[in-house]
């Protein structure tokens, strides 16, 4: 008479099990440890610079199931071009903008030139990216979460508009305060 209750408990158990094992992409401990949160929140965050940095990923949004190393690319993607060597915040900004190649002594470009010792942690951050499999990185999702979306939200604008950049909290907690002492 209990024969019947027991195989549906065991049903119930591992039907749960593989429901579980199927949305951790294969990492059990992925509820656990917060790994598929974190990669679903910063690839949710990512869509937002797609138009701006990240074009060529247009199919992944659409289909909305990133591997991890994929979202770690498409963030690498989006520091490059926003705090790498050629990026955004150490060339567009300083050199076109603020004319820091013929003077960098202005107060606004020793701002940014104040910043280099970050924006070269980013670049080791990302040279670290580099060395992950999928399960490193899925575990490198999970433990650096707040600091990579910090990073998309202190740094990187929607755009590149003069507005769009201008609306970074980078610009207005580090450049338009020199600006404004300038003026």
């Amino acid at each position: 008479m209990n024969r019947p209750l027991i195989w549906m408990g065991l049903v119930a158990i591992v039907g749960s099990a593989g429901y579980v094992l199927y949305n951790s992409d294969g990492e059990l401990a992925g509820h656990a440890t917060g790994v598929n949160s974190a990669k679903v929140e910063i690839w949710n965050e990512l869509s937002m610079f797609e138009d701006a940095y990240l074009k060529k990923w247009g199919d992944s949004f659409e289909t909305n199931r990133p591997s991890a190393i994929d979202v770690l690319e498409a963030f690498n993607e989006v520091g490059f071009a926003v705090t790498g060597q050629g990026g955004l915040w150490r060339n567009k900004v300083p050199n076109k903008w603020l004319g820091c190649e013929g003077d960098s002594d202005t107060a606004p470009c020793q701002a940014i030139l104040s910043h280099e010792d970050t924006f070269a942690e980013w670049d080791a951050f990302q040279q670290d990216i580099g060395t992950l499999n999928e399960r490193k990185a899925r575990r490198f999702l999970a433990k650096n979460k707040r600091k990579m979306l910090n990073y998309l939200a202190t740094y990187v604008p929607k755009g590149q508009s003069n507005q769009e950049i201008e609306s970074t909290p980078f610009f207005s907690d580090s450049i338009k305060p020199a600006l404004d002492a300038g003026e």
